[in-house]
Protein backbone atom coordinates (compact mmCIF):
# COMPACT_ATOMS: atom_id res chain seq x y z
CA UNK A 1 0.00 0.00 0.00
CA UNK A 2 1.12 3.55 -0.70
CA UNK A 3 -0.26 7.06 -0.50
CA UNK A 4 -2.41 6.44 -3.56
CA UNK A 5 -4.41 3.67 -1.90
CA UNK A 6 -6.87 5.93 -0.09
CA UNK A 7 -9.87 4.28 -1.79
CA UNK A 8 -8.91 0.98 -0.20
CA UNK A 9 -8.63 2.63 3.22
CA UNK A 10 -12.01 4.25 2.69
CA UNK A 11 -13.51 0.87 1.79
CA UNK A 12 -12.12 -0.75 4.95
CA UNK A 13 -13.32 2.14 7.12
CA UNK A 14 -16.74 1.92 5.44
CA UNK A 15 -16.96 -1.81 6.22
CA UNK A 16 -16.14 -1.19 9.88
CA UNK A 17 -18.78 1.56 9.97
CA UNK A 18 -21.33 -0.88 8.53
CA UNK A 19 -20.47 -3.38 11.30
CA UNK A 20 -21.17 -0.66 13.88
CA UNK A 21 -24.53 0.02 12.22
CA UNK A 22 -25.54 -3.65 11.95
CA UNK A 23 -24.35 -4.78 15.37
CA UNK A 24 -24.94 -2.32 18.24
CA UNK A 25 -23.88 -5.04 20.71
CA UNK A 26 -20.24 -5.38 19.72
CA UNK A 27 -18.36 -6.82 22.69
CA UNK A 28 -14.69 -6.98 21.67
CA UNK A 29 -12.25 -5.58 19.15
CA UNK A 30 -8.86 -7.05 18.30
CA UNK A 31 -6.12 -6.69 15.72
CA UNK A 32 -5.55 -10.08 14.11
CA UNK A 33 -1.95 -10.90 13.11
CA UNK A 34 -1.87 -11.21 9.31
CA UNK A 35 1.39 -10.04 7.64
CA UNK A 36 0.03 -9.69 4.08
CA UNK A 37 -3.15 -9.11 2.11
CA UNK A 38 -5.08 -12.32 1.47
CA UNK A 39 -7.25 -10.80 -1.31
CA UNK A 40 -10.26 -10.64 0.98
CA UNK A 41 -11.77 -8.15 3.34
CA UNK A 42 -9.52 -7.54 6.37
CA UNK A 43 -12.60 -6.75 8.48
CA UNK A 44 -13.79 -9.80 10.41
CA UNK A 45 -17.11 -9.77 12.28
CA UNK A 46 -18.17 -12.91 14.17
CA UNK A 47 -20.75 -13.10 16.99
CA UNK A 48 -20.43 -9.52 18.30
CA UNK A 49 -16.64 -9.65 17.93
CA UNK A 50 -14.84 -7.31 15.55
CA UNK A 51 -11.37 -7.95 14.15
CA UNK A 52 -9.04 -6.12 11.77
CA UNK A 53 -6.13 -7.81 10.05
CA UNK A 54 -2.79 -6.31 11.01
CA UNK A 55 -1.43 -5.75 7.47
CA UNK A 56 -3.75 -2.79 6.93
CA UNK A 57 -3.76 -1.25 10.42
CA UNK A 58 -0.95 1.26 9.89
CA UNK A 59 -2.33 2.54 6.60
CA UNK A 60 -5.93 2.77 7.82
CA UNK A 61 -4.85 4.58 10.97
CA UNK A 62 -2.65 7.03 9.05
CA UNK A 63 -5.57 7.80 6.73
CA UNK A 64 -7.98 8.34 9.63
CA UNK A 65 -5.45 10.51 11.44
CA UNK A 66 -4.96 12.71 8.38
CA UNK A 67 -8.69 13.07 7.68
CA UNK A 68 -9.53 13.91 11.31
CA UNK A 69 -6.84 16.54 11.68
CA UNK A 70 -7.82 18.11 8.35
CA UNK A 71 -11.48 18.26 9.40
CA UNK A 72 -10.47 19.77 12.73
CA UNK A 73 -8.51 22.50 10.95
CA UNK A 74 -11.49 23.24 8.71
CA UNK A 75 -13.79 23.68 11.71
CA UNK A 76 -11.33 26.02 13.46
CA UNK A 77 -10.78 28.01 10.25
CA UNK A 78 -14.47 28.65 9.63
CA UNK A 79 -15.39 28.79 13.35
CA UNK A 80 -18.62 26.89 12.68
CA UNK A 81 -20.10 23.50 13.44
CA UNK A 82 -19.76 21.92 10.06
CA UNK A 83 -21.43 18.74 8.90
CA UNK A 84 -17.97 17.29 8.47
CA UNK A 85 -17.94 16.77 12.25
CA UNK A 86 -20.76 14.26 11.99
CA UNK A 87 -19.07 12.50 9.09
CA UNK A 88 -15.88 12.23 11.14
CA UNK A 89 -17.50 9.78 13.59
CA UNK A 90 -16.61 6.73 11.49
CA UNK A 91 -12.99 7.90 11.34
CA UNK A 92 -12.96 8.56 15.07
CA UNK A 93 -14.29 5.05 15.72
CA UNK A 94 -11.51 3.40 13.73
CA UNK A 95 -8.71 5.70 14.92
CA UNK A 96 -9.57 5.32 18.61
CA UNK A 97 -10.02 1.55 18.34
CA UNK A 98 -6.55 1.25 16.84
CA UNK A 99 -4.88 3.84 19.10
CA UNK A 100 -6.98 4.93 22.10
CA UNK A 101 -4.22 7.06 23.67
CA UNK A 102 -4.73 10.19 21.53
CA UNK A 103 -6.49 12.76 23.73
CA UNK A 104 -7.37 14.95 20.70
CA UNK A 105 -9.64 12.25 19.27
CA UNK A 106 -11.45 11.77 22.59
CA UNK A 107 -11.93 15.54 22.85
CA UNK A 108 -13.48 15.54 19.39
CA UNK A 109 -15.96 12.94 20.62
CA UNK A 110 -16.68 15.12 23.67
CA UNK A 111 -17.55 18.01 21.37
CA UNK A 112 -19.93 15.79 19.41
CA UNK A 113 -21.61 14.67 22.65
CA UNK A 114 -22.06 18.30 23.70
CA UNK A 115 -23.64 18.99 20.30
CA UNK A 116 -26.00 16.03 20.87
CA UNK A 117 -24.64 14.29 17.77
CA UNK A 118 -23.53 11.28 19.81
CA UNK A 119 -25.71 9.59 22.43
CA UNK A 120 -24.20 8.92 25.85
CA UNK A 121 -25.46 5.33 26.07
CA UNK A 122 -23.78 4.50 22.74
CA UNK A 123 -20.60 6.20 23.96
CA UNK A 124 -20.54 4.09 27.11
CA UNK A 125 -20.73 1.03 24.90
CA UNK A 126 -18.00 2.33 22.57
CA UNK A 127 -15.56 3.07 25.41
CA UNK A 128 -16.14 -0.43 26.80
CA UNK A 129 -15.34 -1.79 23.33
CA UNK A 130 -12.10 0.19 23.34
CA UNK A 131 -11.19 -1.26 26.74
CA UNK A 132 -11.71 -4.76 25.39
CA UNK A 133 -8.61 -4.17 23.22
CA UNK A 134 -6.60 -1.95 25.55
CA UNK A 135 -7.62 -2.55 29.19
CA UNK A 136 -5.08 0.03 30.41
CA UNK A 137 -6.46 2.94 28.40
CA UNK A 138 -6.52 5.91 30.78
CA UNK A 139 -8.33 8.02 28.17
CA UNK A 140 -11.19 5.52 27.90
CA UNK A 141 -11.72 5.41 31.67
CA UNK A 142 -11.53 9.21 31.90
CA UNK A 143 -14.09 9.46 29.08
CA UNK A 144 -16.50 7.20 30.96
CA UNK A 145 -16.23 9.37 34.07
CA UNK A 146 -16.81 12.45 31.93
CA UNK A 147 -19.91 10.87 30.36
CA UNK A 148 -21.36 10.23 33.81
CA UNK A 149 -21.35 13.99 34.43
CA UNK A 150 -24.34 14.09 32.06
CA UNK A 151 -26.21 11.41 34.01
CA UNK A 152 -28.01 11.54 37.32
CA UNK A 153 -26.43 9.70 40.23
CA UNK A 154 -29.21 7.10 40.22
CA UNK A 155 -28.68 6.24 36.57
CA UNK A 156 -25.04 5.25 37.00
CA UNK A 157 -24.65 1.50 36.53
CA UNK A 158 -22.08 1.04 39.26
CA UNK A 159 -22.24 -2.75 39.22
CA UNK A 160 -21.35 -2.77 35.51
CA UNK A 161 -18.49 -0.32 36.11
CA UNK A 162 -17.01 -2.59 38.77
CA UNK A 163 -17.35 -5.65 36.54
CA UNK A 164 -15.72 -3.73 33.68
CA UNK A 165 -12.80 -2.79 35.93
CA UNK A 166 -12.52 -6.42 37.00
CA UNK A 167 -12.33 -7.63 33.40
CA UNK A 168 -9.68 -5.05 32.56
CA UNK A 169 -7.63 -5.95 35.65
CA UNK A 170 -7.99 -9.63 34.74
CA UNK A 171 -6.45 -9.01 31.33
CA UNK A 172 -3.56 -6.80 32.48
CA UNK A 173 -1.77 -7.05 35.80
CA UNK A 174 -0.98 -3.90 37.79
CA UNK A 175 -3.71 -2.07 35.89
CA UNK A 176 -3.50 1.25 37.72
CA UNK A 177 -6.17 2.95 35.61
CA UNK A 178 -8.73 0.17 36.13
CA UNK A 179 -8.22 0.15 39.91
CA UNK A 180 -8.33 3.96 40.06
CA UNK A 181 -11.61 3.96 38.15
CA UNK A 182 -12.92 1.33 40.53
CA UNK A 183 -12.12 3.58 43.49
CA UNK A 184 -13.99 6.39 41.76
CA UNK A 185 -17.02 4.09 41.50
CA UNK A 186 -16.82 3.31 45.22
CA UNK A 187 -16.68 7.02 46.01
CA UNK A 188 -20.00 7.42 44.19
CA UNK A 189 -21.66 4.69 46.22
CA UNK A 190 -19.97 3.78 49.54
CA UNK A 191 -22.38 0.90 50.18
CA UNK A 192 -20.41 -1.08 47.57
CA UNK A 193 -17.41 -1.03 49.92
CA UNK A 194 -18.65 -4.09 51.81
CA UNK A 195 -18.97 -6.12 48.61
CA UNK A 196 -15.45 -5.09 47.59
CA UNK A 197 -14.01 -7.05 50.50
CA UNK A 198 -15.41 -10.27 49.04
CA UNK A 199 -14.75 -9.41 45.38
CA UNK A 200 -11.12 -8.47 45.95
CA UNK A 201 -10.41 -11.69 47.83
CA UNK A 202 -11.68 -13.68 44.86
CA UNK A 203 -9.48 -11.61 42.56
CA UNK A 204 -6.44 -12.06 44.81
CA UNK A 205 -6.86 -15.82 44.81
CA UNK A 206 -6.82 -15.74 41.00
CA UNK A 207 -3.91 -13.29 40.73
CA UNK A 208 -1.71 -13.93 43.73
CA UNK A 209 1.18 -11.73 42.55
CA UNK A 210 -0.81 -8.69 41.40
CA UNK A 211 -0.12 -6.24 44.22
CA UNK A 212 -2.61 -3.70 42.82
CA UNK A 213 -5.45 -5.80 44.22
CA UNK A 214 -3.84 -6.00 47.66
CA UNK A 215 -3.29 -2.23 47.73
CA UNK A 216 -6.89 -1.65 46.63
CA UNK A 217 -8.09 -3.89 49.45
CA UNK A 218 -6.27 -1.80 52.08
CA UNK A 219 -7.69 1.41 50.57
CA UNK A 220 -11.17 -0.11 50.85
CA UNK A 221 -10.51 -0.91 54.51
CA UNK A 222 -9.54 2.70 55.15
CA UNK A 223 -12.65 3.94 53.38
CA UNK A 224 -14.82 1.55 55.40
CA UNK A 225 -13.36 2.89 58.62
CA UNK A 226 -13.84 6.45 57.44
CA UNK A 227 -17.47 5.87 56.44
CA UNK A 228 -18.10 4.35 59.86
CA UNK A 229 -21.16 2.34 58.92
CA UNK A 230 -21.77 -1.34 59.38
CA UNK A 231 -23.25 -3.53 56.70
CA UNK A 232 -25.69 -5.13 59.12
CA UNK A 233 -26.20 -5.59 62.80
CA UNK A 234 -24.92 -9.17 62.65
CA UNK A 235 -21.43 -7.83 62.03
CA UNK A 236 -21.38 -6.24 65.45
CA UNK A 237 -21.71 -9.33 67.66
CA UNK A 238 -18.83 -11.09 69.36
CA UNK A 239 -18.88 -14.23 67.21
CA UNK A 240 -18.33 -12.22 64.02
CA UNK A 241 -15.02 -10.88 65.40
CA UNK A 242 -13.36 -14.30 65.50
CA UNK A 243 -10.40 -13.29 63.28
CA UNK A 244 -9.60 -10.31 65.48
CA UNK A 245 -9.90 -12.47 68.60
CA UNK A 246 -7.56 -15.07 67.08
CA UNK A 247 -5.08 -12.31 66.22
CA UNK A 248 -5.11 -11.03 69.82
CA UNK A 249 -4.80 -14.50 71.28
CA UNK A 250 -2.00 -15.31 68.83
CA UNK A 251 -0.19 -12.22 70.05
CA UNK A 252 -0.51 -13.49 73.63
CA UNK A 253 -3.04 -10.84 74.67
CA UNK A 254 -5.86 -11.94 76.95
CA UNK A 255 -9.29 -10.90 75.69
CA UNK A 256 -12.70 -10.78 77.30
CA UNK A 257 -15.95 -12.26 76.12
CA UNK A 258 -17.69 -9.13 74.83
CA UNK A 259 -16.92 -6.53 72.15
CA UNK A 260 -16.62 -3.86 74.85
CA UNK A 261 -13.84 -5.87 76.52
CA UNK A 262 -12.10 -6.11 73.14
CA UNK A 263 -12.23 -2.33 72.87
CA UNK A 264 -10.71 -1.96 76.33
CA UNK A 265 -7.75 -4.05 75.15
CA UNK A 266 -7.41 -2.21 71.83
CA UNK A 267 -7.99 1.26 73.29
CA UNK A 268 -6.55 1.19 76.81
CA UNK A 269 -6.82 4.97 77.20
CA UNK A 270 -10.52 5.10 76.40
CA UNK A 271 -12.83 5.47 79.44
CA UNK A 272 -14.43 2.16 80.39
CA UNK A 273 -17.88 3.73 80.24
CA UNK A 274 -17.26 4.76 76.65
CA UNK A 275 -16.22 1.23 75.66
CA UNK A 276 -19.29 -0.21 77.35
CA UNK A 277 -21.44 2.08 75.21
CA UNK A 278 -19.73 0.90 72.00
CA UNK A 279 -22.96 -0.50 70.46
CA UNK A 280 -24.43 3.02 70.21
CA UNK A 281 -21.43 4.27 68.25
CA UNK A 282 -21.02 3.55 64.54
CA UNK A 283 -17.34 4.43 64.58
CA UNK A 284 -16.50 1.92 67.32
CA UNK A 285 -18.52 -0.76 65.55
CA UNK A 286 -16.76 0.08 62.31
CA UNK A 287 -13.36 -0.03 64.04
CA UNK A 288 -13.99 -3.56 65.35
CA UNK A 289 -15.33 -4.68 61.98
CA UNK A 290 -12.38 -3.25 60.02
CA UNK A 291 -9.79 -4.59 62.47
CA UNK A 292 -11.42 -7.99 62.16
CA UNK A 293 -11.12 -7.79 58.36
CA UNK A 294 -7.48 -6.72 58.72
CA UNK A 295 -6.79 -9.65 61.05
CA UNK A 296 -8.36 -11.93 58.45
CA UNK A 297 -5.96 -10.57 55.84
CA UNK A 298 -3.00 -11.43 58.07
CA UNK A 299 -4.25 -15.00 58.09
CA UNK A 300 -4.92 -14.84 54.35
CA UNK A 301 -1.32 -13.89 53.54
CA UNK A 302 -0.04 -16.78 55.65
CA UNK A 303 -2.44 -19.17 53.93
CA UNK A 304 -1.32 -17.98 50.48
CA UNK A 305 2.34 -18.22 51.51
CA UNK A 306 1.89 -21.82 52.63
CA UNK A 307 0.09 -22.70 49.39
CA UNK A 308 2.17 -20.83 46.79
CA UNK A 309 5.44 -20.16 48.56
CA UNK A 310 7.07 -16.79 49.10
CA UNK A 311 5.83 -13.86 47.04
CA UNK A 312 6.79 -10.23 47.43
CA UNK A 313 3.11 -9.26 47.27
CA UNK A 314 2.35 -11.31 50.39
CA UNK A 315 4.93 -9.55 52.53
CA UNK A 316 4.02 -6.10 51.20
CA UNK A 317 0.36 -6.70 51.92
CA UNK A 318 1.11 -7.94 55.43
CA UNK A 319 3.04 -4.74 56.12
CA UNK A 320 0.19 -2.59 54.81
CA UNK A 321 -2.32 -4.45 56.96
CA UNK A 322 -0.15 -4.14 60.06
CA UNK A 323 0.22 -0.43 59.33
CA UNK A 324 -3.57 -0.12 59.04
CA UNK A 325 -4.07 -1.87 62.40
CA UNK A 326 -1.47 0.24 64.17
CA UNK A 327 -2.65 3.56 62.72
CA UNK A 328 -6.32 2.79 63.43
CA UNK A 329 -5.68 1.88 67.06
CA UNK A 330 -3.40 4.87 67.55
CA UNK A 331 -5.94 7.21 65.97
CA UNK A 332 -8.78 6.18 68.25
CA UNK A 333 -6.71 5.60 71.37
CA UNK A 334 -4.62 8.72 70.87
CA UNK A 335 -7.64 11.02 70.98
CA UNK A 336 -8.32 9.86 74.53
CA UNK A 337 -4.69 9.82 75.60
CA UNK A 338 -3.75 13.31 74.36
CA UNK A 339 -7.00 15.18 74.68
CA UNK A 340 -7.03 16.18 70.99
CA UNK A 341 -10.29 16.18 69.07
CA UNK A 342 -9.61 12.95 67.22
CA UNK A 343 -12.05 10.77 65.37
CA UNK A 344 -13.01 8.66 68.34
CA UNK A 345 -13.72 11.51 70.73
CA UNK A 346 -15.66 13.54 68.19
CA UNK A 347 -18.02 10.75 67.20
CA UNK A 348 -18.55 9.53 70.75
CA UNK A 349 -19.52 12.93 72.15
CA UNK A 350 -17.61 11.75 75.16
CA UNK A 351 -17.64 14.21 78.06
CA UNK A 352 -15.22 12.26 80.22
CA UNK A 353 -11.94 14.09 80.83
CA UNK A 354 -9.16 12.73 78.59
CA UNK A 355 -6.20 11.04 80.15
CA UNK A 356 -3.15 13.21 80.68
CA UNK A 357 0.19 12.27 79.13
CA UNK A 358 1.46 11.34 82.57
CA UNK A 359 -1.38 8.86 83.05
CA UNK A 360 -1.32 7.54 79.49
CA UNK A 361 -1.51 3.76 79.45
CA UNK A 362 0.58 1.68 77.06
CA UNK A 363 -1.21 -0.39 74.43
CA UNK A 364 -0.25 -4.00 75.21
CA UNK A 365 -1.63 -5.22 71.92
CA UNK A 366 0.52 -2.86 69.81
CA UNK A 367 3.53 -3.57 72.01
CA UNK A 368 3.12 -7.31 71.48
CA UNK A 369 2.52 -6.78 67.75
CA UNK A 370 5.77 -4.79 67.59
CA UNK A 371 7.75 -7.64 69.12
CA UNK A 372 6.19 -10.21 66.78
CA UNK A 373 6.90 -8.16 63.66
CA UNK A 374 10.48 -7.49 64.78
CA UNK A 375 11.10 -11.25 64.91
CA UNK A 376 10.03 -11.83 61.29
CA UNK A 377 13.11 -10.44 59.52
CA UNK A 378 15.66 -7.67 59.64
CA UNK A 379 13.95 -5.90 56.74
CA UNK A 380 10.57 -6.01 58.49
CA UNK A 381 12.08 -4.72 61.70
CA UNK A 382 13.63 -1.73 59.91
CA UNK A 383 10.36 -1.10 58.09
CA UNK A 384 8.52 -1.00 61.41
CA UNK A 385 10.97 1.57 62.69
CA UNK A 386 10.64 3.78 59.62
CA UNK A 387 6.91 3.65 59.02
CA UNK A 388 5.34 2.67 62.37
CA UNK A 389 7.72 4.41 64.75
CA UNK A 390 8.45 1.08 66.44
CA UNK A 391 11.83 0.72 68.17
CA UNK A 392 14.23 -1.47 66.20
CA UNK A 393 15.24 -3.53 69.20
CA UNK A 394 13.36 -6.76 69.66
Amino acid sequence: MDCGSNPLCERIIGEIDQVFSRDPNLATFEVIPMPSNQNKSPVIHVEHNLGLESWCVKHVYDHCHRVLLDSRLVVHKHSSKEKSCEKSVKYLNVAILINPDVAVFWNMRRNLVRQCKLKTDAEFHFSALVLSKKPKSSEAFAYRRWLYSFESRESIDLAFEISLCERCADRNSSNYHAWSHRLWVLDQEPRFLHFEIYLTEKFIRRHISDYSAYHHRVVVLRKLLQVGEMESEENSDYASLCDLIDCLLGAGVAVGKTPSELLIVLLPNAPATTCLAWSANKQFKSLLHCLNLAAYDLQLTEELRETFGEREAFELHRRSVVQFIVESCRLFDGSFATGHDGMASSVNNCHSPPASKASRRENRFLDTLRRKEAQRSEATRKWCQLFLDFPCDG
